[in-house]
């Protein structure tokens, strides 16, 4: 599960087991929820939990169990967001059915039950805020965060003596703030180094290309007119250590770049790099290799399409056509341009997408969302990385003998938005 492509998701932990009740952050206990919520909906945890819940007394409700747990989480992000007066005003009625569910179908048998006050307090969380705002005007998470930068960065340039290291944590942090500042009225003179703001167009455009793209293979296709569905190929890595494992591409990415070239009706042999490792503009790495850090990595996004649908993806590639005339010719063609001495020079991804649209409205209002890749070589596409839009967390659905099926968890930003579709609904 750890290996996503959305890692903006709370940590998780079972170092002291899912459910420990001393021993884990807040945060991991938010992470772990998250996971308990994606094993409830899985075929293995659905044969494990469910016929548990009949046996209750009285019987729980397994889907309604499921969707307590997305309430849960849903309003914890909800309280720390920022909602117009009228939702809030209404958030009552919604958080008084969200907490009648908590107690039905997860139920405390000890001590008080859920006659605690933590409790009473998440209750009274919405005429908390009628009365002093949204609750980011109330949490002391920022300023916790702030130690590290005031105190821990700051403490490791100093003595770490006991009679003097306030005052020098207070010194050093004087000069940081001095170092910053100065260098906010004079950065646009600083020499166009990679990690300064202000570079060259030449310059950010060549450190665009090199930092969005790693783990290359050069992949060269011989003659394509066999008539086999794929080229016969031959593969070097760039690392020797991928070269002596005879580390192979995915069938599917061999299968696209051959029906690519025969659209093309390019019969001559061609070079194809491909990249393990791409990083998008906003610094969102993607993965797709047969073998990192000894087994595959293949991430998942969603995907928008020319009729500006979305849908749910698997990456398999990302690649770069090498070969001079390996490039779509545009319906408007200019007689003037000789496309055959034209190298296509963007990248290119491989993807196999669910046959169902998954809008962001569809995953807020699910919260776990079930998608279902088509073993169907029509499914594969080869499509500008432009094309990503966003990154998604997903598993697959583990004891299910259809190994394409996958469930799909709400962005973490959007948690809040499903409690606020409960609100106002």
């Amino acid at each position: 599960m750890g290996r996503q492509s959305d890692r903006d998701f709370p940590r998780w932990s079972n170092r002291f087991g899912i459910n420990d009740k001393t021993r884990l952050t807040g945060g991991e206990r938010k992470g772990n929820l998250l996971i308990l919520l994606l094993v409830l909906h899985t075929t293995t945890g659905t044969s494990i939990v469910k016929p548990r819940c009949k046996k209750q007394k009285p019987k729980i409700s397994y889907s309604r169990l499921k969707k307590t747990i997305a309430l849960i989480l849903s309003y914890e992000h909800w309280c720390g967001g920022i909602h117009p007066k009228e939702e809030v005003k209404k958030a009552g009625t919604a958080v008084e059915k969200a907490v009648n569910e908590l107690k039905k179908n997860l139920p405390r048998r000890y001590k008080q039950g859920w006659k605690i006050i933590k409790l009473h307090s998440a209750v009274m969380l919405p005429d908390e805020m009628k009365k002093f705002g949204c609750g980011k005007n109330t949490d002391s998470g920022a300023g916790e965060k702030n130690h590290k930068v005031f105190v821990k960065d700051s403490g490791q340039q100093t003595q770490r003596r006991t009679s003097s290291f306030t005052v020098q944590v207070a010194d050093r942090v004087y000069e940081i703030t001095i170092i910053e500042r100065f260098y906010e009225n004079c950065k646009e003179y600083c020499a166009p180094i990679s990690y300064h703001e202000y570079t060259t167009k030449e310059d950010k455009a060549s450190m665009e290309q090199n930092q969005r793209v790693k783990g290359l293979c050069v992949l060269t296709f011989q003659e394509t007119t066999n008539g086999n569905s794929v080229a016969t190929y031959s593969i070097k890595w760039k690392d020797k250590n991928m070269n002596k494992l005879q580390i192979q591409p995915h069938p599917y990415v061999l299968l696209a770049i051959t029906a690519k070239a025969k659209s093309l009706k390019f019969e001559n042999s061609f070079q194809v790099s491909l990249h393990t490792t791409f990083t998008s503009s906003s610094g969102i790495i993607y993965r797709a290799t047969e073998y990192f850090r000894g087994r595959e990595w293949y991430d998942w996004a969603i995907v928008r399409f020319n009729d500006g649908k979305e849908y749910a993806s698997k990456i398999y590639g990302f690649v770069t056509f090498d070969t001079k005339g390996f490039i779509d010719i545009p319906d408007d063609l200019d007689e003037t341009i000789d496309y055959s001495e034209i190298t296509d020079n963007r990248i290119y991804a491989i993807i196999q997408t669910s046959p169902n649209e998954l809008t962001n409205d569809k995953m807020i209002s699910q919260f776990i969302t079930k998608q279902v890749l088509i073993t169907d070589h029509k499914s594969i596409y080869i499509v500008e990385v432009e094309s990503i839009v966003r990154p998604l967390f997903v598993i697959q659905d583990y004891g299910n003998k259809n190994a394409s099926q996958f469930f799909v968890a709400c962005s973490y930003n959007n948690w809040g938005d499903h409690l606020s579709k409960e609100i106002n609904r």
